[in-house]
Formats: structure tokens, C-alpha cells, sequence
């Protein structure tokens, strides 16, 4: 595991991380045109996608994964499916970062791998350094 410089001032910065997941449900597996026109007409990244594009988009899966996003958008977009007569799933997906900030330098410490990254941040908080909430 890295070490830190103890003698320097350190605060450990919890983000919150507030995501969801939108997937789109055909109830049929394959979509019918109802929902191919829906999903056209509410979702501006599909409006100019040909049927058969969408098709395949779609797959034997059933399903168009929207990705994640910020819960507030995920919401709205979900919302404004179900309106138009699409079955939209969402799933909370949010998570907590913590992020090791050195007082001292002023520098925050980026660590790319993230099984490091929290295996710090813990040491660090077992160590007493003081925890800061950061709105995200």
C-alpha cells in the first residue's frame, strides 16, 4: 500500500456521488412501432436514428441501457419516457469517493487505481485524519 507523509496536515474529502441508471423495457422483447416512435419522439440522441438502427440497438436483450447520470437528469429522462408510453427502469447507482488532500502542499492525492485509492483513504481515517463532506 502507498504511505503518506505523516508529518504534513491531511484531510480526507467524502464525495458523494448521487447516480442513477435509466434502461428502457420493451414489454414484447422486441420494440413495437408505438415504442420506436415514442422513443423517437422523447429522446433527442434517437430522433434521426433509422428503425432498423434502433433494432439493433436494442438486440434480443429487450432493453436500451441509457447509461448513468446525475440522478436528477435520470429522473426527468425517465419521467419523460414513461409519459410517452415507455416502460422505464431506473436503478440507483450512487456511490461514495474518498479523496486524500494534503493542507500542507495544497495538492490533492489522485491515485488511479481505485482498490488503492479506498485502501488509503481508509488507512488514513483508522489513522484519525479528519474527514471533510464535499457536495458533489
Amino acid at each position: 500500500m502507498l504511505s503518506w507523509d505523516r508529518s504534513h496536515d491531511w484531510v480526507v474529502q467524502r464525495y458523494y456521488n448521487d447516480l442513477t441508471r435509466v434502461t428502457i423495457h420493451f414489454r414484447r422483447g422486441a420494440p413495437t412501432l408505438a415504442e420506436m416512435l415514442a422513443l423517437r419522439s422523447c429522446l433527442p440522441q434517437f430522433r434521426d436514428t433509422p428503425p432498423a438502427q434502433l433494432r439493433t440497438l436494442i438486440g434480443s436483450a429487450g432493453s436500451l441501457p441509457l447509461g448513468e447520470m446525475p440522478t436528477r437528469q435520470a429522473l426527468r429522462l425517465a419521467e419523460g419516457a414513461q409519459a410517452a408510453g415507455l416502460d422505464a427502469v431506473t436503478e440507483n447507482v450512487s456511490f461514495i469517493s474518498y479523496l486524500p488532500y494534503d493542507r500542507t502542499t495544497g495538492c490533492a492525492w489522485l491515485i488511479e487505481d481505485e482498490a488503492e485509492a479506498r485502501s488509503v483513504a481508509e488507512a488514513m481515517m483508522a489513522a484519525g485524519v479528519p474527514v471533510r463532506r464535499v457536495e458533489a
